[in-house]
């Protein structure tokens, strides 16, 4: 599955702001901004459940805690070979992606911009 599920729709923000906006009105009337103010328009994705999964973090618990039950007599487990592993992430990753929803939008891409007289000029409108 490819990283972004959804064609990024954008947001705007000043910079130092700690949220964006989904429309550039918004930011305009909020900080009642002039042409040439600067700010940041960002694309919004949506990414799917499995790219907060990560297999080795998983495989590194699984050793973490056979240690600690079993010390020295662990080591080594789990043995998996790289195919094995890429299995049981391709497994996890499948249904992490058809079971687990994902509400919310990641803000990337920063991209300076300024206010112009055509975006002021959608205002009055």
């Amino acid at each position: 599955m490819s990283e972004q599920t959804k064609k990024p729709d954008l947001c705007y923000s000043r910079e130092g702001d700690d949220h964006c906006v989904r429309e550039l009105q918004e930011l305009i009337s909020i900080h009642e901004l002039d042409v040439g103010a600067p700010y940041i328009e960002y694309d919004l994705v949506q990414h799917p459940a499995s790219h907060y999964f990560n297999i080795e973090d998983v495989i590194e618990n699984m050793a973490s805690a056979a240690d600690d039950d079993a010390g020295e007599h662990a080591e080594g487990f789990p043995d998996l070979s790289d195919d094995e592993e890429a299995e049981l992430n391709a497994l996890i990753s499948n249904w992490l992606d058809k079971k687990v929803s994902v509400n919310f939008f990641t803000a990337v891409n920063p991209r300076e911009r300024e206010i112009t007289a055509g975006d002021l000029g959608e205002r009055e409108s």
